[in-house]
């Protein structure tokens, strides 16, 4: 099967009752077979959309956990993420001021941190076209912050583009004349090599209409538990923006202590300074859909799993959550893995374990 990437913008935000319905009756998996580049938008729940462009073996599910939203909240930058957050406060994420122009259009880039499975970073722009503003401002009524963004990513000066593999987060703020732009990108393996010098690229920018995305969704022709459809742009931005960056991948790792183990075997966890990556094995009831779930300190974290996958042949389960080597906090996490309806909905507790950094 021929390798794709897979890029994920998924929208966590309420959504008018008649799309709610219909999401009810249009469920959708994840497409495990080759698409080039185009949107292929799949009714998830509350509004997910999501662009394919990469791969998923014949026997391992790119697991769209509905329990989970990709990265970030209602974006105020990339310290929103956990991971971030952390590598921030420890100085490690350093703002930037790297200015490219194309298409009569000046963007910056604030801030770049990276390891070899994620990187994150904030751009901005003055916004001075008014077809762009008054969509901004509508979408933000309808309590729509995503766009997409297509993106570039080269090492050490070569031409091979290594932005592959992927899920990204990319949302933004509009303050007066400013556009705030934040991205969070998950590889599915390691590909940023470590000492790279890297150039990240901005190719195009999406928006679409809110209301046009609604009213697709909630007329999206359904077969079973699968429906897809397709929405023009409303705008489109084009051009070649292009950044070079000094700082290096962050190399710092630790070992999580595993503890409680119940009805999983094999747990194995490391950590990076931007997330935690944990691979465990469970029993999988024949055509079930498992989901991870993380509580912290006890209380059920929404907002921490970046990518989860499992393959129901084997049992085995991964998944990434923002948890950075740096957390040095003692916080327990407890990891509980969950069957689930076809809304997400938990049936029943499979198994369970506690981690911690030490």
């Amino acid at each position: 099967m021929d390798q794709k990437n897979l890029t994920t913008i998924c929208e966590e935000q309420e959504i008018p009752e008649e799309v709610e319905q219909a999401l009810k009756s249009n469920r959708a998996k994840i497409l495990k077979h080759e698409i080039k580049q185009e949107r292929i938008v799949s009714s998830l729940q509350k509004g997910c959309f999501i662009v394919l462009t990469a791969v998923a073996s014949l026997t391992l599910f790119l697991s769209f956990n509905p329990q989970m939203n990709l990265a970030i909240k209602q974006a105020f930058g990339i310290n929103e993420d956990p991971g971030v957050n952390v590598a921030e406060e420890n100085q490690l994420a350093a703002d930037l001021h790297l200015v490219s122009t194309s298409n009569d259009l000046e963007i910056t880039l604030t801030k770049f941190v990276t390891t070899k499975t994620k990187l994150a970073f904030d751009y901005q722009f003055k916004i001075t076209d008014d077809k762009l503003k008054k969509l901004l401002e509508k979408n933000i009524q309808a309590k729509d912050n995503h766009q997409f963004i297509e993106l570039s990513l080269y090492a050490n000066g070569s031409d091979e583009d290594i932005y592959g593999g992927v899920f990204t987060e990319s949302t933004f703020r509009v303050e007066g004349e400013m556009f705030y732009g934040s991205v969070i990108s998950v590889f599915t393996k390691d590909v940023i090599p470590e000492d790279a010098e890297l150039t990240l690229k901005i190719k195009r920018f999406d928006w679409q209409d809110k209301d046009e995305f609604n009213t697709a969704m909630a007329n999206a022709p359904a077969e079973g538990l699968e429906a897809s459809f397709t929405v023009d742009n409303a705008l489109e931005y084009e051009g070649d923006w292009s950044f070079n960056l000094t700082s290096k991948p962050l190399t710092e790792t630790a070992s999580p202590t595993i503890s409680k183990v119940t009805n999983v075997k094999d747990v194995q966890a490391i950590s990076d300074a931007l997330q935690t990556d944990v691979t465990f094995t469970a029993p999988l009831r024949a055509n079930s859909r498992p989901a991870v779930t993380v509580y912290k300190d006890s209380v059920k974290q929404e907002q921490l799993i970046e990518l989860e996958s499992y393959d129901p042949l084997t049992g085995e389960i991964n998944f990434r959550f923002s948890l950075s080597a740096l957390d040095k906090s003692g916080a327990i996490y407890k990891i509980q893995l969950n069957e689930i309806n076809a809304y997400g909905e938990p049936l029943s507790e499979i198994g369970s374990f506690e981690l911690r950094n030490t």
